[in-house]
C-alpha cells in the first residue's frame, strides 16, 4: 500500500499532496488482485451498477473500480471534497464498505456527508455497512481516526456521455437583470454552482480539514492559500446574490420557503 494523496488540479497538470496515516491500494494492480481475490471477484460482479441504473434512470453505469484503504489511526483523515467532477470524470456513484467489527465512537474515523441545506450527517464506519452517495454532487470528508480503520471503495462509472442541454453560462444568468432572489433560485439548483457554493458555505471547515489531513509543508501552505483565494473569487462573483443564497443554503426551512417542491437532483 502507498500513502493516499489529495489531487490538486493545476493548469500545468496534477500535483499530489500526501495525507498522514492513510494508505491505499488499487485493485487494478495485478499484485493486489492476487492478494485480494474476493475483492477481484466482487469487481467483476455487475449486479450493483445494473440495479442502480434500473432504479435511477439518469444513470448509465457501465464500469467500476475498487480501492482498498487502511487508516493507521493517529488522526488520519480526509479533507472536504467531492470524489468527481461530471465534466471530466465518469465516476457517478461512490460505494464504501466498512470492515471494522470492534469500532467505537471514541475511535473516530466517521464519514461526514454535507447534503446542504440539510445539516451534516455522520456515519459510523462499522463492519458490514455499505454507504452509497453521488460521487459528483455529495460533499464529504472523513473525520480524524484514532484507531486503525479499514474499508474499500467501489466507484461506479459511466463511460458513455449522456447528452443533455448545457445550462446557460453563469455570467449570462448573473447579468440577466432578474432580482437577486430569482437569480439565487436558479443558481441553487445547478450542480456546477453548488460546488462553489459549498466552498463558500463551509470555508472555515474546509480549511481546517486541509490542515488536519496533511502534514505541515510548503505544499499544504500553498493549498490553503489557494482555498482562500478561491473563496474570495466566489464571494466576488456572487456578491449581488450572496445575501439571498446563504440563508437558503444554511436552512432547510428557508430553502423550502423559497424553492417549494423544487429540489436538487443528487444523481
Amino acid at each position: 500500500m502507498h500513502l493516499n494523496s489529495t489531487h490538486l488540479i493545476k493548469h500545468e497538470g496534477t500535483e499530489l499532496l500526501e495525507k498522514q496515516h492513510v494508505y491505499e491500494a488499487e485493485l487494478r494492480d495485478m499484485a493486489v488482485q492476487e492478494l485480494a481475490p474476493l475483492c477481484q471477484l466482487l469487481n467483476q460482479d455487475a449486479t450493483m451498477r445494473t440495479m442502480l441504473s434500473l432504479f435511477i434512470p439518469q444513470l448509465r453505469l457501465d464500469s467500476q473500480a475498487i480501492k482498498l484503504q487502511c487508516n493507521a489511526g493517529n488522526g488520519g483523515c480526509f479533507p472536504l471534497h467531492y470524489d468527481s467532477d461530471e465534466q471530466v470524470d465518469g465516476r457517478r456513484v461512490t460505494a464504501i464498505f466498512y470492515l471494522n467489527s470492534d469500532w467505537q465512537h471514541s475511535h473516530g474515523g466517521q464519514l461526514q456527508l454535507f447534503p446542504f441545506p440539510d445539516s451534516p450527517v455522520e456515519i459510523a464506519p462499522i463492519a458490514d455497512r455499505l454507504v452509497l452517495f453521488s460521487s459528483c454532487r455529495m460533499l464529504h470528508r472523513v473525520l480524524p481516526s484514532q484507531k486503525e480503520r479499514y474499508c474499500f471503495t467501489i466507484w461506479l462509472s459511466q463511460t458513455r456521455r449522456v447528452s443533455s442541454a448545457a445550462p446557460p453560462p453563469l455570467s449570462q444568468l448573473l447579468q440577466s437583470g432578474d432580482e437577486a432572489l430569482q437569480q439565487a433560485k436558479q443558481l441553487v439548483l445547478r450542480p456546477d454552482v453548488r460546488h462553489h457554493l459549498s466552498k463558500l458555505l463551509y470555508a472555515k471547515e474546509w480549511a481546517n480539514s486541509i490542515e488536519e489531513s496533511h502534514p505541515v509543508s510548503e505544499a499544504r501552505n500553498v493549498t490553503l492559500a489557494k482555498h482562500w483565494e478561491d473563496v474570495g473569487k466566489i464571494q466576488k462573483v456572487l456578491h449581488n446574490v450572496q445575501s439571498e443564497l446563504m440563508p437558503m443554503m444554511q436552512s432547510r426551512q428557508r430553502y423550502n420557503e423559497v424553492m417549494g417542491h423544487k429540489h436538487t437532483a443528487w444523481f
